[in-house]
């Protein structure tokens, strides 16, 4: 361990353990915030396992403090020192990810002098709190490969949901056209499974979203599943990639052995397309592909999904959703929707985000999608509008849809996400809201209107019964003046699964400072 490390540590060990305070206790869940930071600016989650939260915080002169936490959520550790401490060799980290309940790098050195540079993969030493010297070598740059800004190789990494393999990409810098990626598969104990070089045929049908990237100079942490890459992977180690022709028409791409197979989005001439999504379902360790789409004909509103292979979409299925549960999902049936709609008249939704997919032992696929837009007014507003859930037998195609109705409202540019818990047949989703007509006896009440926060603001509890997808009453859990502004986090900050079962989850504001929530279901 260097020298510079051991002088720069500052060491917190707690006696006992730091105050908490019960935001939540009912007979569904109980909520605790832990871990207050009253100065947060400049801090992001660093990595996350169920025993150890790591967050970083920006200094003074390239030096960041680092702070851990337990799963009770107490401080256990601070250290102040610059980055490289943390890292064999003056390194410098691009991305972390957990992958099962390992915390695995990805960092990068330049060599200029010698005209290169080197990607390695690391692992999270628990004892001495850094990375350790043992490493990997992923890429070395050398030659007409090199360039002095490691971001213009377009360096990309993806975990599969269940983390059973990882999949790393660079672009090829010694042809600008055809575009070639160097695609490496790693298992979850981190052998090298696949190496091969991809190309794609700049005349061909097919253009990853990658080929219109800008040269990334700086590459930044990002707690995700992923980072800077257009490829994904499942966990049977199917790579897919989507991407546009040069007439725009949308293309999945499915690569295996090396060999890349397109397949056109299901699309006419009365379609409006919208973004291609892959998603791995919760029970399916294989990818399945949707396509929201406005029939341009009558107006309706559609999503177009079905399993993904190597020769494309396997029998799709096309679900529409009516007026009524599109109001409730878009969230104005209130004061925009006044006028009743006609039956020619249709309500229509453009690329909301799918933040929850589920494939019980009946075949039935449950996806959940939540809704984001900007108000570009007076005053910019973010909006996060309803959840829309629906369940479709795959074996008939026939479906079941209903929507949560909330609004969360922010003048900065963080949308407010939906926390979601699943147990034995409900799916309680708990979120920031806004109506306008909530008093104090606020429990049980239906939503009605809906506008910018005045005084406190609640956060709500709603459970869905995914059997009969029936949506439950509202809950009030707790109001965010009466607990120091503590709402929930935007829509990046991630859910942290504990080993004791329970979740946890940041919210911060520049204001009032950091905790962290701790959510455990009954």
């Amino acid at each position: 361990m260097k020298n510079s490390l051991l002088l720069s540590f500052a060491l917190l060990v707690c006696a006992s353990a730091i105050a908490q305070t019960q935001l939540v206790d009912n007979e569904i869940l109980s909520v605790t915030k832990h871990a207050f930071q009253e100065d947060s600016d400049d801090e992001f989650l660093f990595f996350a396992k169920s025993d150890l939260i790591a967050f970083r915080q920006a200094g003074k002169k390239d030096t960041f403090t680092y702070r851990f936490y337990d799963n009770e959520l107490d401080e256990i550790k601070s250290i102040t020192c610059p980055e490289s401490d943390l890292l064999p060799d003056e390194m410098t980290l691009m991305s972390a990810f957990n992958i099962k309940d390992r915390i695995v790098g990805f960092a990068y050195h330049t060599d200029t002098k010698m005209k290169k540079s080197t990607v390695y993969m690391l692992t999270w030493d628990e004892k001495s709190f850094r990375f350790s010297d043992d490493m990997i070598i992923v890429y070395e740059f050398t030659g007409d490969q090199y360039s002095k800004e490691i971001g213009q190789s377009y360096i990309g990494m993806m975990v599969s949901d269940n983390a059973s393999k990882i999949l790393i990409c660079a672009k090829d810098l010694t042809s600008k056209l055809p575009l070639r990626f160097m695609m490496k598969i790693y298992s979850d104990d981190l052998q090298e499974l696949e190496d091969y070089t991809l190309e794609f045929d700049n005349n061909g049908p097919f253009l990853p979203y990658s080929s219109k990237w800008n040269d990334v100079t700086n590459l930044n942490y990002s707690f995700n599943k992923t980072m800077n890459t257009p490829f994904h992977i499942d966990d049977n180690g199917l790579v897919v990639a989507r991407g546009t022709n040069l007439e725009d028409a949308y293309f999945s791409c499915a690569i295996q052995n090396g060999r890349a197979s397109y397949a056109p989005a299901p699309d006419d001439k009365e379609y409006l397309q919208n973004t291609i999504k892959y998603f791995q379902p919760n029970g399916s360790n294989a990818f399945w592909v949707g396509y929201h789409r406005v029939n341009e004909a009558n107006n309706k509103c559609e999503f177009v999904f079905g399993k993904f292979g190597p020769q494309g979409m396997e029998k799709p299925t096309i679900i529409d959703w009516d007026n009524e549960v599109l109001r409730e999902f878009k969230n104005h049936g209130d004061y925009e929707y006044k006028k009743d709609i006609g039956d020619k008249e249709f309500l229509r939704i453009y690329g909301p985000d799918l933040i929850y997919s589920s494939l019980n032992d009946n075949q039935e696929l449950t996806l959940g999608f939540e809704y984001h837009q900007v108000n570009y007014g007076d005053q910019t507003t973010y909006h996060t509008l309803g959840v829309l859930l629906t369940k479709t037998d795959l074996k008939t195609n026939r479906y079941q849809s209903c929507a949560v109705k909330k609004e969360a409202r922010s003048l900065i540019s963080n949308y407010h996400r939906s926390y979601l818990f699943e147990k034995n047949g409900l799916l309680h989703v708990v979120f920031n809201d806004h109506p306008r007509d909530f008093e104090d006896e606020w429990d049980g009440k239906v939503a009605g209107k809906f506008g910018s926060p005045k005084g406190n603001c609640p956060v709500a509890l709603v459970s869905v019964d995914l059997d009969a997808m029936k949506v439950g009453p509202r809950v009030l859990l707790w109001y965010t003046e009466a607990n120091d502004e503590v709402g929930l986090g935007p829509k990046y900050n991630p859910l942290m699964l504990l080993n004791d079962g329970s979740f946890a989850a940041y919210t911060d504001s520049s204001k009032h400072g950091r905790n962290i929530l701790k959510f455990a279901l009954k």
